[in-house]
C-alpha cells in the first residue's frame, strides 16, 4: 500500500471548550494525523488554553477577523501533508475517521475522498443520521450536479493538497457560502473521487452558528452561482440556472427582493427554468407569469392559510 500523510486544518473563532472536544476526538485516531494546524481568526479567546495534552498543534493567528475561507487558504499554504482535511472547531471526528479514509487513499490513490456526515444538536457527537445524501452519487456520479443540487460540507472531504493549490483554494471573498463555491469549483476540475457512506464526521448544530445567517448564505451563494456561469461548461448551465433561481427564491422569501430579482434575471438569461424544487402550481405560475409573481402568490398563500390548513390542503391536493 502507498503511504500518505495528512494535515488536519482547523479554523477557530472563540469556540473554546468546543475546540477541546473536537481535538479530543482527533486524539482517538489510529494512527494520529501527521500534522494539526489551527487558524485563530483574531478571536478574543485564543485557542491555546483549549488544546488537549498529547496532541501537537501549531496555531497561526490572524490579526483581523476575515472568515473561514481566508483562514483555510492560510492553512492550505502552511500545510506539509500530501493530503489535507478542513474542519470546523466545533465539530467531531469518528474514532475510525482517519483509518478508513487513509485505507481508501492507499488502495485507490484518488485525490479526493468524501465521507458522509451526521449532525447533533447535543453536546456530544452522533453518527446515526446522514446529512449529505452521498448515496445519490452512486445513482448519478456526476460531482458537479451533486454539488449544485446541495451544499457539500467541508468536513466531508479529504483532498490532495496539490489539487487544491492548482484550483486556487477558497474564494476569500465568500463569507457564508464558501463551501458551496469551493466544492462546485473543485467538482468542475473533474477529479477522481471515492465515497465512504458511513458518517465519520459529526457536525454540531447550534443556534449561534454562522450557518444560521440565512440572508448572508443566500446572498453569497447567489453571487457564486453568477460567477460560475463563466466557469462551468454549457452542459451544466440548465442545472446552474435552476440552482441560481432557487437561491433567488430564498432571498425573496428572506426579504432581499432586489437581489432576488437580479438572481432570477441571471437565471433566466442562462437557461429555461423548470424550478424542480417547487410545487407544480408554483412551476406553472413561474413559467407562465414569471418567478416574482409565483413568489407573490406563494406569499399570499402562506399569509392567508395557517400551517395546519396548508398541510390539510397538501394532503387533498398534493400538487400545491
Amino acid at each position: 500500500m502507498k503511504s500518505c500523510t495528512i494535515s488536519v486544518l482547523i479554523t477557530y473563532f472563540n469556540e473554546k471548550e468546543m475546540l477541546t472536544s473536537c481535538l479530543t476526538t482527533l486524539l482517538q485516531q489510529n494512527p494520529l494525523p501527521d500534522e494539526v494546524l489551527i487558524y485563530d481568526d483574531a478571536s478574543t479567546e485564543p485557542p491555546q488554553p483549549y488544546l488537549p495534552a498529547g496532541l501537537t498543534c501549531r496555531v497561526i493567528r490572524g490579526e483581523e477577523n476575515r472568515g473561514p475561507a481566508y483562514g483555510r487558504n492560510i492553512l492550505l499554504q502552511a500545510a506539509t501533508g500530501e493530503y489535507v482535511h478542513f474542519h470546523d472547531s466545533d465539530d467531531w471526528f469518528h474514532p475510525d475517521w482517519w483509518q478508513r479514509v487513509r485505507q481508501v487513499i492507499q488502495e485507490t490513490g484518488v485525490p479526493v475522498v468524501f465521507t458522509e456526515i451526521a449532525s447533533s444538536r447535543e453536546n456530544a457527537p452522533r453518527y446515526d443520521n446522514e446529512v449529505l445524501g452521498l448515496r445519490s452519487l452512486h445513482a448519478d456520479p456526476d460531482l458537479v450536479r451533486f454539488c449544485l443540487r446541495g451544499f457539500m460540507l467541508v468536513p466531508s472531504g479529504t483532498y490532495k493538497r496539490e489539487l487544491l493549490l492548482s484550483m486556487g483554494g477558497y474564494d476569500a471573498g465568500q463569507w457564508q457560502s464558501e463551501d458551496f463555491d469551493f466544492h462546485v469549483r473543485l467538482a468542475a476540475t473533474k477529479p477522481l473521487y471515492e465515497t465512504i457512506l458511513s458518517p465519520l464526521i459529526s457536525i454540531r448544530i447550534r443556534p449561534e452558528g454562522r450557518s444560521n445567517n440565512w440572508l448572508g448564505t443566500w446572498r453569497d451563494a447567489l453571487r457564486s452561482c453568477i460567477a460560475m456561469q463563466a466557469v462551468l461548461p454549457e452542459e451544466y448551465h440548465h442545472e446552474l440556472a435552476n440552482t441560481t433561481a432557487h437561491f433567488a427564491a430564498q432571498l425573496y422569501r428572506t426579504g432581499d427582493k432586489e437581489a432576488a430579482k437580479r438572481g432570477f434575471q441571471a437565471a433566466r438569461a442562462l437557461s429555461t427554468l423548470t424550478f424542480p424544487n417547487e410545487s407544480l402550481l408554483y412551476r406553472v405560475i413561474a413559467m407562465i407569469a414569471g418567478p416574482i409573481l409565483a413568489e407573490k402568490a406563494g406569499r399570499w398563500y402562506r399569509l392567508i392559510l395557517p400551517p395546519f390548513l396548508r398541510r390539510s390542503v397538501r394532503k387533498l391536493i398534493p400538487l400545491i
